[in-house]
């Protein structure tokens, strides 16, 4: 990453990313209508895209927040399968917190899979990425 880029992202505060895109989350998937009216057309499955693409970007963002708190070294695999793992249970809070809040939406294990396997699959893809490109 370039030093221009280093410096703006390091002079941030500490887990902006990840606390911006919790509540980003938390408002997407607790709100009753987070659209209001607009229906969002998509077709059949699509929501499950839209969960793991949700929680693969809340572990990308734990991940940017560790990296620029260590100096954007690359973060071991542990720490990514680590960062998947408290992004698929949040996941499952979710789903239960749906089903404990009566907000009209629905407690689904498919959710959680989909979650699951968007984090896991982020991180794998953040660890072979950060590994090709490391700065010499």
């Amino acid at each position: 990453m370039k030093g221009k880029y280093k410096n703006t992202l390091s002079e941030l505060p500490p887990l902006i990313f990840t606390g911006i895109t919790l509540l980003a989350i938390l408002w997407l998937t607790l709100s009753p209508r987070p659209f209001g009216s607009m229906e969002t057309p998509f077709f059949p499955g699509a929501d499950k895209i839209v969960h793991g693409l949700m929680f693969g970007f809340f572990t990308a963002m734990m991940a940017l927040d560790k990296r620029r708190k260590n100096h954007f070294r690359p973060l071991p695999f542990y720490t990514l399968i680590i960062f998947a793992l408290l992004s698929s249970l949040l996941g499952v809070a979710i789903e239960y917190l749906q089903e404990a809040l009566h907000t009209g939406r629905a407690f689904e294990y498919a959710d959680m899979v989909a979650d699951t396997i968007g984090a896991f699959a982020f991180a794998i893809g953040l660890y072979i990425f950060q590994s090709k490109h490391q700065e010499k």
